[in-house]
This record gives structure tokens, sequence and C-alpha cells, in this order.
């Protein structure tokens, strides 16, 4: 394909779109392997006709899921209007969906300059044909109660440093998050949520969160154990790491003047 730009002048799309990551190892590009920013490379390069980069406003793991998010990406002037939601569903496989197209300044950042981040960590109890594919069947759930979880969850309140909950081989310059939501929700008789919201998060950090909350629900450490690892910054007593399945990033947030710079460029299917 003809490289970007041919007559100099580009202008930044921003795509905001869903998909299920159980067939894909993760959102980054890595040669070799099936990732959901390969596959929207690859339909936006059709389009321009051109080799086109995209960047995301985080990464997932391999087998997580994402109710909504973004990427932005620079195309030339006289592509943009291929670039259609109903075109791009049309090259993109069923568990991707385009939500929106829009015209964005050319300093808009879809990593940077998001400030919120809201995940949802999913779980059953029972083996289920019908139970949602973002939930992750965990046999032992009968046996934990909303008060156990969140009052595991509650010992997060305040913290602003967390590198208990970080993966090992990390690259971090700080482990600094603000959290913004922290709970734990009973949905049904064999069924909860873990719902935590934050402006950034650490690699596998809500997965490790969800694992300790369950850890202390079982019985298989105590309060007093994690407070004293979370006050000391060592990773907690009976770690568990839970399934990536159950994970969904479901709601990305940008200060309101970023939205209003923000031009949908069509409303079509």
């Amino acid at each position: 394909m003809a490289p970007l730009s041919e007559t100099g002048l580009t202008r930044r799309l921003v795509c905001e779109i869903a998909y299920r990551g159980g067939d894909y190892h993760g959102w980054q590009v890595q040669p070799g392997t099936k990732t959901v920013q390969s596959a929207i490379e690859e339909a936006c390069s059709v389009l321009a006709r051109s080799t086109i980069q995209v960047t995301g406003c985080g990464r997932t793991d391999a087998g997580v899921h994402a109710a909504q998010y973004f990427l932005h990406f620079d195309v030339d002037a006289t592509a943009v209007a291929a670039f259609s939601k109903r075109a791009l569903n049309g090259l993109l496989p069923s568990d991707i969906a385009i939500r929106q197209v829009y015209r964005a300044p050319e300093n808009f950042h879809a990593r940077y300059d998001a400030n919120r981040r809201k995940y949802i960590y999913r779980l059953h109890t029972e083996k289920d044909p019908f139970s949602p594919f973002n939930s992750c069947q965990f046999p032992f759930a009968g046996q934990l109660s909303l008060q156990d979880l969140n009052q595991a969850a509650g010992l997060l309140d305040g913290m602003t440093e967390f590198p208990s909950f970080t993966l090992s081989g990390h690259q971090l310059n700080h482990f600094r998050c603000t959290l913004y939501e922290n709970q734990w929700r009973e949905t049904g008789p064999r069924s909860w949520e873990y719902h935590i919201a934050a402006n950034r998060f650490l690699r596998g950090m809500v997965r490790l969160i969800t694992g300790m909350c369950i850890q202390y629900g079982l019985g298989k450490t105590s309060l007093e154990s994690l407070s004293m690892s979370l006050r000391e910054g060592r990773q907690v007593e009976k770690s568990l790491s839970m399934p990536a399945p159950g994970l969904t990033l479901e709601e990305v947030g940008y200060p309101p003047e970023i939205w209003e710079r923000l031009q949908a460029l069509d409303a079509g299917v």
C-alpha cells in the first residue's frame, strides 16, 4: 500500500469500539498472533488504501473484553469520507464492533487524554450453557458473602499506591492510581460482579484485586494479613489472578472539553 498522506494533509479520526476478547491475544499488536489492534489496522488500511497504525486507550490482556474502547489514527484528508461506521463494520469480524467514528483535533490522544476507566469482573457459580460469555465460572462462589467481599475491597479505600497488585516483570515508573469506584454486587442467586473505576490501572491489577477479595471471602487469608501486605507494598498472601474471560473494560471517560471537540462523522449502521 502507498504511504500515508500523499497530499501532505491528514486528519485525526477516533473510533469508539467494543469487542469480545476470547479469540484474541489481547489488544496490542504482537508478531504471529491474532490481536484486536491488528484486526482494526487491517480494516483501516483497506479503506485508506495506505498503511494505518492506530493508538488505543490502553491495553487489555488475552481474553479480556471491552464494552467501550477508544482509539485514534491519522488518515489522508482525501480518505476521511471512506471511514463510515458501516464500511468499517463490514470489514471487521463479528466480535469487533464500531460504535461511532469521530473527527478529532490533531492533538487528541486516546490513551493520554482518558481520565477514567471502569472494569467489571463477573463470575457465576454453576456450569451453565447459557451463561454470559464475559462471566467466569467459579464453583466456590456460592460460599462467598457480599459483606466479606466488600470488606476486602474496602482495604483499598484511601490508597494511592498499588505495588501489591502488579505482575512480575513490570517496567513501571510508579504505582499511583486514584480509585473512583470499588464495590462488589450480588447480581443473582448464583452470580457476582466487582465494579472498579480509576484514572489508570496497572497491568493485571483488577484480576489480582478480584482474586484477593475472593481468597478472603473463602477464608484463605485474613484482613490483618492483607492490610500488612498492602502497607508494606508486597504481594498479598495467597495471591490469586482470576481468569481473563470474566473481565470487561466497561467504560472509558474523557473530560467534557475533550468530548465537545469530537464530531461524529455519520450515524450509519
